[in-house]
Formats: structure tokens, C-alpha cells, sequence
């Protein structure tokens, strides 16, 4: 039987080619797809040795090697998985040293290559949110609870290498070896500044939504009695017109100037509809909000 019937693409000028260099090599070693006699190929990891004999003899040790290459590909899917994961991703030995970054932890870090973080301390990366926290209370690798509860999860400054903070929710879990021992943990960190952003959104619509209807409630209520302190006005500057008294007769007409412009601005107020500020003072911080009131 022809070995290119039991190894695909096994022809006879390849065949000679492999026993020319087995001339200067005591052995090579070729992967390649075998034949089973059903015609159901595999992949084989082939060992080929020419035999001390008058005539030349050559020897084949074909291994299957079917769960290697499952085991590769799955390897490979993990290594593509944690590659292109979104979340940081960082695995460290037992002293808390990293050992291995994926590239969304780099670039949230904003680390140019792994080798500057591998053998790193992972820790001053990471802070408490409270500044004033103990260093036996802070959160990061609390040891003994990651192998205590298998797991640990808490949210967390990160600090970047420029030094600049950003909230991430980490979450931690052992990195067991073959014999259940713990080596490490593997942690990942999800970037919390788009959620941050958008909760402040929310929050921050809600509070122009509370101010818009206290200043709607604040017209309802003062709007009856500056109408009465406007009509009143009106008739004691109608009854006193007589008064031989210039001082007085003023003070009334600006009085109701005053009330009528104290029920315009009610009235602008009553129908605003989006929550704007403006300065109050032109000379004064523009962007203080000491220095800010309604836009009407």
C-alpha cells in the first residue's frame, strides 16, 4: 500500500523531497491530514526516521491529534473572546501582580503595550470612592473574601496613568490551577462613565422639571395678590389725584409701575418651558452659579 493512500497530499515528488532531507536529518516531524480506510480524514502529527539498514527504510509514527487541535481552537476562540471583549479584563498572580491585560483595559488605563503593565502591581490602579478609606479598607483584592465567596464585585476609581480618575464596576473571581489550588484572580472592569453620564442626565432633568413647576406653583400663588396690589394702587393714585403733593402722586405711580411689572414677569414665568440660566452680573464669574437666575 502507497503512503499517499493513508497521508493526503502525499504525492511522490513530495515523498522524495522528505527522504532527500532525511539524508542530513535523523528525524522530521510534519503535520497533515490522514485517511481512515472509511475515508474520514483527521489531523496527525507524523514523526518520519530513516531505519540503519542496506536499503534505504523509512519509518512513519503518525499520531492523531484531533483533541490537540479542538483544544487549540478552543484556546484560540478564548484568546479572540477576551481580545475583543468590551470590558477590561485582567488577570494577576497571588501577590496581585498582573500577569496579563486585555486590550480594553489597556486603552481604558490608557496603556500603550501589555509590557507596561505585566509584573505591575494592579492595586494603585485602583481606589476606594471614599478618599478618607483606611488602607485595610479598601476594597481592591480583599484576599481572604475572593477565596472565602469564589467571588467579589464593587464599584471602584479607577486611575489612569496620567493620573485622572473614572468609575468602573469591577468584579473578581479565583484563578484556579489544575488541582484546584488558588494562583490569582481574574478580574474584569466594566467603564461606568457613560451610565454616570446619562443617570446626571436624568437627574439633572428632573431637577429643571421640579424648578419648572415650583416657579409655576410660585406664580399661581403670587399672582392674585399682586393683582390686588395693582388695582388697589390704581384707585388711591385716582382719589388722591387732587392731592397738591408732586412726592406722593409719585411714589403712587411707580408703585403701580412696580406692580404691573411684578405681574408681567409673573406671567413670563408662568409660560416658560425649558430650564435656562443666564448671568446676573456681567463682570462677575459668567459660569458661577452664584451668578446665574432664570432666563424669561
Amino acid at each position: 500500500m502507497a503512503v499517499s493512500q493513508l497521508i493526503s497530499g502525499m504525492d511522490k515528488a513530495r515523498l522524495n523531497s522528505l527522504c532527500q532531507n532525511l539524508q542530513s536529518d535523523k528525524c522530521l516531524l510534519v503535520e497533515a491530514s490522514c485517511c481512515r480506510v472509511d475515508n474520514r480524514v483527521f489531523p496527525a502529527e507524523i514523526a518520519m526516521s530513516r531505519l540503519p539498514s542496506g536499503r534505504p527504510l523509512f519509518c512513519f509514527f503518525i499520531r492523531d491529534i484531533t483533541r490537540r487541535h479542538k483544544a487549540e481552537a478552543q484556546l484560540r476562540t478564548e484568546h479572540h473572546a477576551l481580545q475583543n471583549a468590551r470590558d477590561g479584563i485582567v488577570i494577576t498572580d497571588e501577590k496581585a501582580l498582573i500577569e496579563y491585560a486585555n486590550p480594553a483595559f489597556l486603552a481604558m488605563w490608557c496603556y500603550n503595550v501589555l509590557e507596561d503593565l505585566v509584573g505591575q502591581d494592579l492595586r494603585p490602579l485602583l481606589a476606594p470612592l471614599a478618599s478618607d478609606a483606611p488602607p485595610e479598607q479598601q476594597p481592591l483584592l480583599w484576599w481572604a473574601l475572593i477565596v472565602d465567596h469564589e467571588s467579589w464585585s464593587e464599584e471602584l476609581l479607577a486611575v489612569r496613568k496620567d493620573g485622572s480618575t473614572f468609575h468602573v464596576l469591577a468584579q473578581a473571581s479565583c484563578n484556579r490551577d489544575s488541582d484546584g489550588r488558588v494562583i490569582g484572580t481574574v478580574l474584569s472592569f466594566t467603564d461606568l462613565t457613560d451610565r454616570n453620564r446619562a443617570e446626571e442626565a436624568v437627574r439633572q432633568t428632573e431637577r429643571q422639571r421640579a424648578m419648572l413647576a415650583s416657579v409655576g406653583a410660585a406664580c399661581h400663588h403670587l399672582g392674585q395678590p399682586t393683582t390686588v396690589l395693582a388695582t388697589n394702587l390704581e384707585m388711591i393714585e385716582r382719589r388722591t389725584a387732587d392731592l397738591d403733593r408732586p412726592e406722593l402722586r409719585e411714589m403712587l405711580k411707580q408703585s403701580r409701575q412696580a406692580a404691573t411689572q411684578v405681574s408681567d414677569i409673573l406671567f413670563k414665568l408662568n409660560t416658560v418651558s425649558e430650564f435656562r440660566t443666564i448671568p446676573y452680573l456681567e463682570k462677575k464669574d459668567r459660569t458661577s452659579p452664584e451668578n446665574t437666575i432664570l432666563e424669561i
